[in-house]
């Protein structure tokens, strides 16, 4: 028995404007069509970023595989986390893409932290495109455990 496929015309109507929108760009151009959603040096870009709480801590990590350790730039003003960097295209000509979906380009994140944090003890460290930054909390807001004595 033949599944059945609700959506096949529409699917076949979408494929066939695919291959027309192909035809029409080698025409005009000569060459093969790039995807609209092709990344293109320079265009903003967005990694994935944790912020979590260890205690006396907080921690963030940022995924930023493929970027130059000297492109990375991290600081804090006013209780904001604000993290730069860059990641550089590959030399590679646009016409000889099949498909292209890595970011380039620069990006910045900035996040409100939560609580205050002592910034003169802060450290950032990057391995495996993994850049961990530890935000030791300010001493006031650190917390404190006492011990209760029962009578």
């Amino acid at each position: 028995m033949e599944k059945r496929r609700p959506f096949k015309e529409l699917e076949e109507a979408v494929e066939e404007l695919r291959r027309e929108a192909q035809r029409i760009h080698e025409l005009v151009w000569g060459r093969r069509w790039a995807p609209p959603w092709r990344w293109r040096e320079g265009r903003e870009w967005r990694p994935p970023l944790d912020l979590y709480d260890q205690e006396d801590k907080l921690v963030a990590e940022v995924e930023l595989p493929g970027v130059d350790e000297d492109t990375i730039e991290v600081s804090i003003i006013g209780g904001t986390l604000s993290i730069k960097a860059e990641r550089k295209a590959p030399e590679i000509r646009e016409e000889d893409y099949y498909c292209c979906e890595r970011p380039a380009g620069s990006f910045r994140r900035d996040i409100q932290l939560p609580v205050e944090v002592d910034v003169g003890k802060v450290e950032a460290d990057y391995k495996n495109g993994i850049l961990r930054i530890t935000l030791p909390k300010a001493p006031a807001i650190k917390p404190k455990r006492v011990k209760i004595t029962i009578k």
